[in-house]
C-alpha cells in the first residue's frame, strides 16, 4: 500500500500508516491528534506517528525537544552563561 502523500492523516489513514486497527491505534497510540478550525477537523501529523514508532522501538537516539535543550544546557562550557 503506497504511503499517503499527505503530512496530515485521518485517524483512520493514521491507523494504516502505523499498520494497526483503527481501535488497536486508537487504544495503544499516544500521540495526540491536531485540531484545525475548520470544521473543527483533527489530523495526526506523521511526524508525531514516526516519533511514537520510534519510542515504541525503544530507539535510543530519540528524544523530545526538551530533552535535547536540557542535554544541551548541561554542556555549557565553563565561563560561558547557561540559558
Amino acid at each position: 500500500m503506497p504511503l499517503p502523500a499527505a503530512r496530515l492523516l485521518t485517524r483512520a489513514q493514521a491507523a494504516s500508516y502505523c499498520g494497526l486497527s483503527v481501535g488497536v491505534f486508537q487504544r495503544e497510540c499516544d500521540v495526540r491528534p491536531i485540531r484545525l478550525r475548520v470544521d473543527t477537523v483533527q489530523r495526526y501529523d506523521r511526524r508525531d506517528l514516526d516519533q511514537w514508532i520510534d519510542r515504541c522501538k525503544g530507539e535510543p537516539g530519540t528524544r523530545s525537544i526538551d530533552e535535547w535543550l536540557d542535554a544541551l544546557d548541561t554542556r555549557v562550557p565553563p565561563g560561558r552563561p547557561a540559558r
